[in-house]
């Protein structure tokens, strides 16, 4: 989920954070861990990133560090503390995801059902379609735009709760692509999933939750979130004005994200749920193979598995999802072989956690910055990578500009940012060193930005 109730056109499409840059040569001791964490933590809210947020780092074993920093309500002063809950928007897809598994576990039904078994007359291809499909973002269902009511197509007649009126919506369209043949990002599948285990279990989804998933774990602060920001314990949501002065954000009813996005969590719940879930206390250590195991095509940049993404951090190997919904980002990440689970919550539209979670994991596991030079650039060499640049198959918009400082880039919901130069064609942003551009084409004039970070990627073209 995202700004708007739909997906972020990309993870890195958010408002980075600025942090220290240090390079170790191995991995420091806790204590280090946690003076870093409190210093970056303290920086994103004393630079306006957002009200507040939460974090917890958990490495070999034991919890090094959570933590809140800054105001979880801005009226009242209320602080961020290591139990304030946040609504974790698609890091939701884990818990999804995992209760499937566990469905499958006990032969109430298999990952190669057809969705027309459990979603009768719901498509023409719902006979294709399986659960395997819907899993990983394989099915071809075009995503839902949860903030647009009125454009919902008729035969609502079918409905007979909410959530059948939300899951016509994709109903009246066609597929994007044969299932199992491509990949794209579909909240709608997910959603699916959510009604699949409602019909296979016999409870809603968010009794199935608190009973299969959450009450053995005891994680008490993770639940199906209400509509209302302002129950007790929880963050109020907030989005930057045109001057960055944050304001409350919109409210939403959160029946519409279902389970592909519903769930309020804490940082502390979130590292408990990621270490029982690698460890076989949630689904079976098969079956959480299974759900970290990629699903990639050729035409495809993307590595997902069951409700988690999969991408490396400079060799070190990820399990992770992002999180945005309006007035919230997170970010829950685990480094299996390296014994480490990073929690990141935040409460403004305009934060996504990912490029502070990926900063907390370089330094816990030692790794040198990504991006050590700054090689100044004259205004003259400016004009080949001057311009705006749109993303195939997403829609955004990069526009470089030049500025005193050399260039700056500035993406929607990111703001602008300057690029740090590495070569001619390679640049960073100064605020996310794993935010990287490349520059292809004629160097007279660049045509295509190669835009990339650990997990993802995207092709802009230039615009004329």
């Amino acid at each position: 989920m995202t700004s708007s109730l739909a997906r972020a056109t990309l993870p890195f499409l958010a408002a980075a954070t600025v942090v220290p840059s240090l390079a170790l040569a191995q991995r420091p001791d806790s204590a280090r861990v946690a003076r870093y964490v409190d210093s970056v933590g303290r920086l994103v809210v004393e630079r306006g990133r957002a009200p507040g947020l939460a974090v917890a780092v958990f490495s070999r074993g034991r919890l090094v560090v959570a933590r809140g920093f800054g105001l979880a309500v801005l009226d009242s002063a209320q602080p961020v503390t290591d139990t304030t809950v946040f609504r974790i928007a698609s890091v939701t897809k884990e818990f999804t995801a995992a209760a499937i598994l566990q469905l499958a576990e006990r032969g109430t039904l298999s990952l190669d059902d057809p969705l027309r078994k459990w979603m009768p007359g719901w498509h023409p291809d719902a006979g294709v379609i399986t659960i395997r499909h819907l899993l990983s973002h394989t099915s071809g269902i075009v995503d839902v735009p949860y903030g647009s009511a009125t454009a919902r197509p008729v035969r609502l007649e079918l409905a007979r709760d909410f959530h059948d009126s939300l899951l016509a919506w994709p109903r009246a369209d066609t597929l994007r692509f044969r299932p199992g043949t491509s990949w794209q990002y579909s909240n709608a599948g997910y959603q699916l999933l959510g009604r699949i285990i409602e019909r296979a279990s016999g409870q809603s989804y968010a009794a199935y939750v608190r009973e299969h998933l959450l009450q053995p774990l005891g994680l008490r602060h993770t639940t199906y979130c209400t509509s209302s920001t302002h129950a007790p314990a929880h963050a109020t949501g907030y989005s930057l004005d045109s001057t960055g002065r944050a304001v409350e954000a919109e409210r939403i009813d959160m029946e519409g994200p279902y389970s592909a996005g519903s769930l309020c969590s804490t940082v502390r719940d979130l590292i408990a749920w990621a270490a029982a879930l690698q460890s076989g206390r949630v689904v079976s250590r098969a079956s959480y193979a299974r759900m970290i195991a990629p699903r990639t095509f050729a035409l495809d940049r993307e590595q997902y598995g069951f409700g988690v993404q999969l991408a490396s951090l400079e060799g070190h190997a990820s399990v992770s999802h992002d999180g945005a919904i309006t007035g919230f980002g997170s970010r829950l990440a685990s480094y299996p072989r390296d014994s480490l689970i990073v929690a990141v919550l935040g409460n403004t539209t305009a934060f996504v956690a990912a490029p502070l979670e990926r900063q907390i994991a370089a330094f816990a596991l030692g790794l040198p910055d990504p991006a050590p030079l700054d090689v100044p650039i004259a205004a003259a060499d400016t004009t080949p990578v001057v311009g705006r640049f749109r993303a195939r198959g997403f829609g955004f918009t990069l526009t470089v500009r030049a500025s005193a400082d050399g260039l700056t880039g500035e993406l929607p919901g990111l703001g602008r940012f300057r690029l740090r130069r590495q070569s001619d064609r390679e640049y960073v942003s100064a605020d996310d060193h794993y935010l990287r551009f490349r520059f292809v084409g004629n160097g007279a004039r660049f045509g295509v930005i190669e835009l990339s970070e650990p997990g993802h990627a995207a092709t802009l073209d230039r615009v004329p």
